[in-house]
């Protein structure tokens, strides 16, 4: 299937669910300017702390996709990260707060996540041993990752109260573990610090005030430890969590200058995995366009406090606590990524790209919602963030990528580049875009349909053609 096919596909999806009454449009598309450039590393992925036993509503899609239990040497998985080139891959999640590792001075064992009553998230502290860490840097090099890794920040701090933990950050067990990776000659491109510790916290929480404090702590730690060694300093990314405008003002000005180079925060805008409502608010644009006053908010938080750093969507998967079943895994998911992707790409658009903006959490796991060992290693959200990735030299977002997950009612923030004849616009024609003509587009579809072992397969749920391989 060539690029203008999915295309028309994907608007003939578009019509199915968004039109009871069919309302030819036209789409003009202009290619002559630009909204924003980004570097080669905008598109991301996460790859979690989650053990097989993490479930929700009754669902344990995790399988074997963690840190500690992905199968590295899966071809299909090689292919596909290789398929974007230098593919950022952050190293972080809900777990990565309890883990420790297995270097230095550890006073206890190394053993994994185990369910605990009482425990954070219901699981037990788990470890990094360093021979899987010694295996994970060598498929990072094999595959051409740009790693940003996620250190634990609550280490060493005691609980003040439910939800809330306070005292020093204890430095010394990511001290070694840093001091381990530069000896190795690993490459970390970033350090972040923490994971949803801001604001009210999920799970729990830090002051900003404290955390501001470790922080220093942390850069001072980072600036000693490659000092004398060749190897360029990393970039220190935090919180790492969902935005409080209060709590990252104070946390920026309690830092201070040039310790913080990139605020990372988390978005999952469609809520949780079990809402009946998620379809009713991935097809609506003003659900959709509620992320850009987060982007808006953040960008002056950064502006009046700490105009040295950049700011990155650290994490977003649409839905969180598993995804939502029978649409995470299937075609409509892409709507709100391509969405989120384009309004990342303009809102925090500067004169220097930042190399990364948004990592998705949901492309390297188990289909979301089945009991088979079904691994969907790259879906249509991805085969589309392949195809911007290879777009040109600079991925200039030349064609307003967020609206083509936007066919749908009108709203204030619809780029121009996409303009309807009807005032109501709820339906697409295929008919009229039979004589369409794509640049650019198919010779590098076809490309990388081969590169990552594209396959031809009809979801159940939409039509969707997906990368996909079976244990």
């Amino acid at each position: 299937m060539g690029f203008q096919a999915l295309f028309l596909v994907f608007l003939a999806f578009c019509s199915a669910i968004l039109a009871q009454e069919s309302i030819d449009a036209r789409i003009s598309i202009d290619t002559s300017s630009t909204i924003a450039n980004t570097d080669a590393n905008y598109i991301c992925a996460t790859i979690d702390w989650w053990p097989k036993d993490k479930c929700e509503y009754n669902r344990c899609p995790w399988g074997s996709s963690s840190v500690l239990n992905l199968n590295l040497s899966h071809p299909s998985l090689i292919n596909a990260i290789q398929a974007f080139k230098n593919l950022r891959i952050r190293v972080g999640g809900s777990l990565q707060d309890q883990v420790v590792y297995e270097v230095g001075n550890l006073s206890s064992s190394c053993q994994p996540f185990t369910k605990q009553k009482g425990g954070l998230f219901g699981f037990s502290k788990g470890c990094l041993p360093m021979r899987r860490w010694d295996e994970l840097n060598q498929f990072f090099k094999k595959t051409g990752v740009v790693l940003t890794f996620g250190l634990n920040a609550l280490y060493g701090r005691y609980q003040l109260r439910k939800g809330v933990c306070g005292g020093d950050w204890d430095p010394s067990n990511a001290h070694d573990f840093i001091r381990y990776t530069i000896s190795k000659g690993y490459n970390v491109d970033s350090w972040e610090f923490g994971n949803e510790l801001s604001g009210k916290g999920v799970g729990a929480s830090v002051s900003a005030q404290q955390y501001g404090k470790d922080l220093v702590r942390l850069n001072t730690m980072v600036d000693e430890l490659y000092a004398s060694n060749a190897m360029p300093k990393p970039t220190i990314l935090a919180p790492g969590g969902f935005y409080d405008k209060s709590w990252f003002d104070t946390l920026l000005q309690v830092s201070g200058p040039n310790t913080v180079n990139v605020l990372s925060h988390h978005m999952y805008t469609l809520g949780a995995g079990n809402d009946p409502n998620i379809m009713k608010k991935i097809l609506n644009p003003s659900h959709l366009d509620r992320a850009s006053l987060t982007f808006g908010s953040l960008s002056a938080t950064i502006q009046a406090n700490g105009p040295w750093a950049a700011a990155w969507v650290g994490e977003s998967g649409g839905a969180f606590n598993n995804g939502a079943k029978g649409i995470s895994n299937a075609f409509i998911n892409t709507f709100w990524y391509l969405d989120q992707l384009g309004m990342a790409a303009k809102l925090y658009n500067t004169d220097t790209p930042p190399c990364c903006r948004i990592a998705y959490r949901i492309r390297i796991r188990y289909r979301y919602a089945t009991d088979t060992p079904s691994i969907r290693i790259l879906g249509v959200s991805a085969s589309w963030a392949v195809l911007g990735r290879e777009t040109s030299d600079s991925i200039r977002i030349l064609r307003r990528i967020r609206e083509l997950g936007r066919i749908g009612p009108s709203s204030s923030s619809i780029c121009k580049d996409l303009r309807f004849s009807s005032s109501k616009s709820t339906s697409i024609s295929v008919e009229e875009l039979r004589n369409f003509q794509f640049t650019n587009f198919n010779p590098i579809w076809e490309q990388n349909r081969q590169l990552i072992g594209y396959e031809e397969e009809e979801e159940e749920r939409g039509g969707a053609a997906i990368a996909s391989t079976r244990d």
